[in-house]
């Protein structure tokens, strides 16, 4: 991932995560587009769709992305709404990260 910014940390998620977490923001985005948690959900899908990285750790196929720090804040508040979403079949969003054009 090169050098990172001071106020950056760097996320790493297994396949099956960012589908799960993309599948939610989703959710969120849709349930209402100009609430500020589904502005931030959009930003956020955006990001990773955008600046996610593919790769493979341990044969898993997994992303990296790099937040920074006015983006875990927004992060941390959808995740804790996740614990109390059941999302049935979701989309593999891994293709469109990994085959994204390099530029």
């Amino acid at each position: 991932m090169g050098r990172i910014p001071k106020d950056a940390l760097p996320l790493y998620m297994p396949r099956n995560h960012v589908n799960g977490l993309l599948a939610v923001l989703d959710l969120i985005i849709h349930a209402d587009e100009k609430n500020e948690m589904a502005i931030s959900a959009q930003k956020l899908k955006d990001k990773i769709l955008r600046y996610g990285k593919a790769f493979q750790s341990n044969g898993e196929d997994c992303i990296s992305v790099l937040l920074f720090q006015n983006e875990i804040l927004p992060l941390l508040k959808i995740l804790l709404l996740i614990v109390s979403v059941k999302v049935e079949a979701v989309r593999d969003y891994y293709p469109i990260i990994e085959h994204k054009k390099k530029g």
